[in-house]
């Protein structure tokens, strides 16, 4: 445990004080760069004086993490691993200072507990994308999840592939005198290198298929009411298992691994894809 000093009056302040930051670090206004960081800074200088070493180190871990631009997940980590260290400070202080009816001992606890919980809730969805420190945060969050092996293969991001996609399916709509847009969202996911080619080649054979198949010339989707041109939209996110990558125009879907057909074995992480197709 922390040492909490001599002075329990001042350590009593730094508890209360240091409770009330970490509420915006556990919150929402974490992600307000310049506010965490602020917030950060404050519980280093406070725990410095109290000679909280611990806490003032996980303060500086946080801040080193903002600093050195790392994943929201990575900072997250880091922000429960302070808030353990916090709470317990605040219950070893709990334990030898006067307990005066005042401090409101029993609702202050049960304050850190409702912290807890949301940070909890924050930090559990986004364990599977932390990379090496997942079984850490696993530990500080009281869970187990079943996290595939992460890959030490340089990464490339999903968006770097859209270019080449995109312009597959224009030239293709170019050629037949249609009209296409591609959009996609991807939320930042990368892929291992040995992954693009397959990954690529698959999306354009898969937006070709589509403006030459499903994609109506201008003049006979006007005729039905539709827009002049079509629309292709792309969506993809990373799963315990692989990647998920759906393709969506007009509505109808078609699973390139449908469930009863297992796909081929690989040593790599699996790719799942599906494409949805009108009429």
């Amino acid at each position: 445990m922390t040492d909490i000093g001599d002075d329990l009056i001042e350590a009593r302040d730094f508890v209360n004080t240091t409770t009330e930051s970490m509420d915006i670090l556990l919150s929402d206004a974490r992600l307000n760069l310049e506010l965490a960081q602020k917030t950060l800074r404050d519980i280093r200088l406070d725990a410095r004086t109290l000679h909280a070493r611990g806490i003032s180190q996980a303060a500086q871990s946080a801040l080193d993490g903002y600093k050195n631009g790392f994943s929201q997940p990575k900072i997250d980590g880091r922000l429960m691993a302070l808030y353990k260290l916090v709470t317990q400070y605040a219950e070893g202080l709990d334990e030898i200072a006067p307990i005066l009816p005042e401090q409101n001992i029993a609702a202050q606890k049960q304050s850190l507990e409702s912290q807890y919980a949301t940070a909890r809730e924050t930090l559990i969805p986004l364990i599977k994308f932390s990379g090496d420190t997942a079984t850490a945060l696993q530990r500080l969050a009281g869970v187990e999840i079943n996290i595939a092996p992460q890959t030490s293969a340089p990464q490339v991001s999903f968006e770097s592939l859209m270019p080449d996609v995109t312009n597959c399916a224009l030239r293709a709509a170019r050629t037949q005198g249609k009209s296409v847009s591609v959009s996609y969202a991807a939320d930042g996911l990368t892929m291992a290198d040995s992954q693009v080619d397959a990954v690529r080649g698959q999306l354009e054979d898969i937006v070709t298929h589509l403006v030459n198949t499903r994609i109506a010339p201008p003049n006979s989707r006007i005729a039905k009411g539709l827009s002049r041109g079509g629309h292709i939209d792309i969506s993809a996110q990373s799963t315990s298992t692989g990647l998920d990558i759906s393709i969506e125009c007009d509505g109808e879907t078609v699973t390139l691994f449908p469930k009863s057909t297992p796909a081929p074995p690989t040593t790599k992480p699996s790719i799942h894809m599906s494409m949805e197709m009108g009429a």
